[in-house]
């Protein structure tokens, strides 16, 4: 088993993301982040040393092949839904990716601003 940073760890999921993204069609997207060292080192296009160099790599590898990139730092505490499904999907051997209808369980979290 690898242990990771958490930079590493921020790097992988903006580069999942990103292909996540690529994979079905999608043209422009907004990359957000609570890491605000990747943010900024996606945006300078940062030169970094091994391992963290080859996700940086291919972020920006991606980021070439969509009509419009855009990257921002967004607060964690304006990241809480995305947190709750990352914990709530931890124990998952398999990827999962919510488009239409996304889970009614989710959605009553965020009316009711229990998130």
């Amino acid at each position: 088993m690898t242990t990771w940073t958490v930079e590493m760890a921020e790097a992988f999921a903006a580069r999942f993301g990103m292909q996540v993204a690529y994979k079905f069609g999608f043209t422009n997207i907004i990359l957000e982040s609570d890491s605000l060292a990747i943010c900024i080192k996606i945006s300078n296009n940062a030169v970094e040393k091994f391992p963290i160099f080859v996700m940086l790599d291919d972020i920006q590898r991606y980021a070439s092949m969509f009509e419009g990139f855009y990257i921002c730092h967004v607060k964690r505490g304006g990241n809480c839904l995305a947190h709750f499904i990352v914990h709530e999907s931890m124990d998952l051997d398999a990827e999962k990716a919510w488009f239409d209808p996304f889970p009614q369980s989710l959605c009553n979290l965020v009316d009711y601003n229990l998130i």
